[in-house]
């Protein structure tokens, strides 16, 4: 604060000596410049008097020019005078002037003007003075006119004397303030140079003391001025650095536990002097005697109990690391006196100063333990991996044998449906053919859970219709559906993109399981089907959205405590659930296994009594808007528009009513929705008295089943048409209770679970809205013309397989020779002329691949190509990429389905006048993969 304060008086007095500088010079200028205008003043003066004693003869020879002349310039010397004597300059000096001077030179003037006046009046008498006279006048007038000039210069050379004193006295005047500020500036550097030497003696006094160790030094602080300031941080940089220092002890001291407690050995290379040092914990890693080994010894005996397989990399990498100065981390093998072997990880870091290394300091840490540890898992890896293949091949096997009787049996059965049966045959027959699907669906499941835990199921995402791959699967439950009573219904998103990409397989089978739960674990009521968006955005092409799909039921429900254990494998919810229900437990283990495969995740939420809800949270992709546009056109589905017709839903339940209510509105159309009848009897009439009544009218079956006679309240208010929604179990018998409506109202029938597009075509329909015509997309089989007859040649070791294959074939009219291994299939290529050949694989005296590469091998030479069916019982992953990288072209699993097997023989023969189609695009594929 004392600085400050000094500076500031300094820097204050400065301004004050400046301003007086400047003023006094000022003045001196102002003053300097009157001076001399006095001065310049009188010598004007003087002149002037000159002239006038110039004209003294001329005025005494009575000359009337010289008078006029006399008198001019005695006007003009009273005007200098009275100027002169008026003039500031003469004024300020005047004080400091003898006033007789100004006063002479009064009286001179009016003495002179006096006299020259007797002169001019004795001239103008008109006589002519006397020459002796004349030369008394003109001596008396030049003596006034010299007298008054002489006065005037002395008022001039005093002037110009007063003017240096004033000069002088400035200029001393001057070298006084300024040797003042001067004497004040010096006093004030000279105490601050003091303050500052003491203030720095006093720092360099504390900082030696420190940097000698005393951390207790500090500075004193007592006023607060500048150099307190700066004591006082200097004093709480002591203390910081204390603290450090105690916490590098501390860490010290903490580090030298854990390498005790770790048995962490700590080494230190000085570069500089090339002095290795090691502590306690490195002699007790090496088994050393700390005493008996100098710094000199240390790095040859290191060397000497490395391991000799490790001696060459670990002192390259070291000598690389000394010249390249960066972290050295390298793990070797020590062998001990006793031939016992340590496992070591040595790591070490430079340190620097201005840039440049002088000590490598690194640590030693025994990882014996760790290694072994490492050793035995990875033997416990290879025979979990051996376990692991042999479950596998196990299964791969399994598949084989059980598909291979199944393919019989199914087989069999195919043929005996078209033989003659009696009633009871035909029940025994059903029962067998339910038998053998159960068999092979839990087959399938088990086969499916094995590769998903095997991380062996790849997903195979394609562009996929959404509400087909949707509808597809929830109709095919419409019969299980049926014969519960159930009610199955269908809600999608009409918001949500038309085309995904997804795997479309994995995609249905979780939909499967799910309904296949729903359903078999609801006595009555209704199983829904719901498929949203999983945000409220709506997705942009190529990007991912998250898709829930949603299977909801009003079925026995789950207790709290027993939904997690449910997704385990093999687990229902209790003992009697599996007698009552049956199943083998893997539904919804294989679902919560396919989500997260797809990086979904699985969301139960259940009551018990009241029913099940199972959301299935799946992210899709987009497809780009070139691949989107394409696939739009190439749709062959018609755009509807409902041209904001009114349309009235009355509907119990919610997610239905709700479902239509956004189809509707998707499609342009305007709907209003109740669940109640008489509310939807209240809209109508209202609708009809405001002359805009509803064009249609939606309503579920149950409306009229638990109240038949609101058909006949519903005639008299509304008579267009009305599309009735009708559960899957719903008798066609049962359509006689709506007959009452259709005398004034034209009837459709919906059945659930119905899809966005059936509902529309019906809308339009009723309403007789023109809509494009749709082209037929695709065309069935039989419809394209006749099948030739084929030559084909079957490869199968399987009796009851060779015979419902050549049953099969037979009955389609091909020519059918049979082989039961390789070999033969072999030589019959190569002798005869066939157009497909059925190869199994796995056959005795030669494999079935085998023998199609030996084809293939042969068709190299003759530039032909056999088409070569699969037929195997192996479907584990892997199995299919097999067969093709093989040369088939085609991959069937067994059990054989004979459908199946029609559609891949019409892909590889040509129909009557076209050609065969490329062969390597051919892959049908009719089991898991």
């Amino acid at each position: 604060m004392k600085i400050k304060f000094i500076i500031v008086i300094l820097a204050l007095l400065s301004l004050l000596v400046s301003v007086i500088i400047a003023t006094t010079l000022n003045d001196a200028q102002r003053t300097f410049q009157k001076t001399q205008e006095s001065i310049i003043l009188s010598y004007d003066l003087n002149d002037q008097v000159a002239n006038l004693n110039t004209l003294a003869g001329d005025l005494v020879n009575g000359s009337a020019r010289a008078a006029q002349q006399w008198q001019a310039n005695i006007q003009s010397v009273k005007k200098q005078l009275d100027r002169l004597v008026e003039h500031p300059g003469f004024a300020k000096v005047s004080k400091k002037l003898n006033t007789n001077l100004v006063s002479n030179v009064r009286n001179s003037f009016t003495t002179l003007t006096r006299f020259a006046g007797r002169v001019q009046q004795i001239n103008t008498r008109g006589s002519a003075l006397p020459a002796h006279v004349q030369v008394v006048l003109y001596q008396q007038l030049q003596n006034e006119t010299k007298l008054l000039s002489e006065q005037v210069k002395r008022i001039s050379t005093s002037l110009v004397d007063q003017h240096a004193i004033s000069n002088e006295a400035l200029i001393n005047r001057l070298l006084s303030v300024l040797g003042a500020f001067f004497s004040a500036i010096l006093i004030a550097v000279c105490a601050l140079g003091y303050l500052i030497l003491s203030k720095t003696g006093q720092l360099a006094q504390v900082s030696q003391r420190f940097s000698e160790g005393d951390n207790s030094a500090r500075l004193p602080v007592k006023n607060k001025t500048e150099f307190d300031d700066a004591f006082q941080q200097f004093n709480h940089m002591a203390d910081q650095i204390d603290k450090v220092q105690n916490q590098l002890i501390d860490s010290k001291e903490r580090l030298e536990l854990a390498a005790k407690a770790s048995g962490l050995g700590i080494w230190e290379l000085d570069l500089r002097t090339n002095r290795l040092t090691w502590d306690t914990h490195m002699h007790r890693l090496y088994e050393t005697p700390e005493a008996e080994m100098s710094s000199e010894d240390l790095y040859g005996y290191w060397l000497s109990r490395l391991h000799p397989e490790d001696v060459m990399a670990a002192e390259t990498s070291f000598k690389k690391a000394l010249e390249t100065q960066e972290n050295w981390e390298v793990e070797f093998r020590v062998v001990m006196p006793d031939e016992r072997i340590k496992y070591i990880k040595s790591m070490a870091t430079f340190e620097r100063v201005s840039g440049s290394a002088i000590k490598i300091i690194g640590g030693n840490l025994e990882i014996s333990a760790q290694r072994r540890l490492e050793i035995r898992l990875r033997e416990s890896v290879r025979l979990a991996t051996a376990a692991n293949d042999a479950k596998s091949a196990f299964l791969a096997n399994m598949s084989h044998e059980i598909r291979t009787p199944m393919n019989g049996v199914l087989g069999i059965i195919e043929l005996l449906k078209k033989t003659p049966l009696n009633e009871r045959q035909q029940e025994y027959l059903t029962l067998v053919t339910s038998s053998a699907q159960t068999l092979l669906t839990l087959l399938n499941d088990i086969l499916d859970l094995s590769k998903i835990e095997a991380g062996q199921m790849q997903l195979r995402p394609d562009i996929l219709d959404l509400e087909k791959c949707i509808e597809t699967v929830t109709k095919g439950f419409g019969p299980s559906a049926h014969k519960k009573h159930l009610n199955l219904q269908m809600c999608i998103n009409p918001e949500l993109p038309k085309y995904i990409t997804a795997d479309a397989t994995r995609l249905g089978q979780i939909l499967f399981n799910l309904l296949g739960n729903a359903i078999k674990f609801t006595p009555s009521g209704e199983v829904s089907v719901e498929v949203n968006f999983g945000s409220d955005s709506i997705p942009a092409p190529n990007k991912t959205f998250y898709l829930l799909l949603t299977v909801s039921d009003t079925g026995i429900g789950i207790e709290p405590k027993l939904q997690s254990k449910i997704l385990a494998p093999f687990n229902q919810l209790d003992s009697s659930a599996t007698r009552q229900y049956g199943g083998a437990g893997l539904g919804l283990t294989i679902v919560n296994q396919l989500v997260s495969l797809m990086g979904g995740h699985l969301h139960i939420r259940s009551e018990l009594d009241s029913g099940t809800s199972i959301t299935a949270r799946v992210p899709v992709l987009v497809p780009d808007s070139e691949r989107y546009e394409a696939k739009l056109k190439s749709d062959v589905r018609p755009d509807f528009n409902l041209q904001l017709q009114p349309i009235l839903i009355l509907d119990p339940s919610l997610i239905n009513r709700n479902w239509l209510y956004r189809v509707i509105h998707y499609q342009k159309g305007r709907a209003d929705s109740t669940p109640f009848p008489e509310e939807a009897l209240e809209k109508i009439n209202l609708a009809n008295q405001d002359k805009s009544p509803y064009k249609l009218l939606i309503l579920d079956w149950q409306v009229l089943h638990q109240n038949p006679e609101y058909g006949s309240r519903l005639q008299a208010s509304h008579s267009g048409p009305i599309i009735v929604q009708l559960p899957s179990s719903y008798e066609d018998e049962n359509l006689a209770a709506f007959k009452a409506l259709e005398q004034t109202n034209q009837l459709y029938f919906l059945k659930k679970p119905a899809s966005q597009s059936d509902l529309c075509t019906l809308m339009i329909k009723a309403l007789s809205v023109s809509v494009p015509a749709a082209v037929s997309e695709s065309c069935d089989a039989a419809d394209n013309g006749p099948i030739q007859v084929l030559n084909i040649l079957v490869a199968e070791d399987n009796l009851v397989n060779q015979t419902l294959i050549e049953d099969l074939l037979e009955e389609w009219g091909h020519k059918v020779t049979l082989v039961d291994n390789g070999r033969d299939a072999l030589e019959l290529s190569d002798s005869n002329q066939f157009d497909v050949i059925l190869m199994d694989v796995q056959m005795p005296v030669m494999d079935g691949l085998t023998a199609t590469r030996e084809i293939r091998a042969r068709e190299r030479e003759t530039n032909q190509h056999i088409p070569i069916i699969a037929l195997t019982a192996h479907a584990l992953k892997g199995d299919k990429e097999i067969c093709l990288a093989a040369g088939m072209d085609i991959y069937l699993t067994k059990p054989l389905v004979a459908d199946q097997l029609y559609e891949a023989l019409l892909s590889q023969r040509p129909r009557s006048g076209q050609s065969p189609p490329p062969l390597a695009d051919s892959n049908l594929d009719s089991g898991p993969a």
